[in-house]
């Protein structure tokens, strides 16, 4: 999981959200668990893009595959436009 958020995170830096969308569903195809980092890095993803309505529906997926929302989620929660 690290290596495939780094990965993740170079392309949140870009700025290149449907990318990052990409790869997190290729992500889960080939069985790597996200975790609070790679949500958060969608959520990151999210927030520059303003991709508000996206950034709920990640934060839903977040919560039903049981994972604990961070500081940096609420975060970006509240900055996305």
């Amino acid at each position: 999981i690290g290596r495939a958020n780094q990965e993740l995170g170079q392309l949140v830096k870009l700025r290149k959200a449907a990318e990052a969308f990409a790869f997190a569903a290729r992500m889960k195809e080939e069985g790597i668990r996200p975790n609070a980092v790679t949500y958060d890095f969608l959520l990151e993803s999210c927030r520059d893009a303003a991709l508000a309505d996206e950034a709920w529906a990640v934060f839903e997926d977040m919560l039903a595959v049981g994972i604990l929302p961070t500081r940096s989620t609420f975060h970006h929660l509240l900055h996305v436009r």
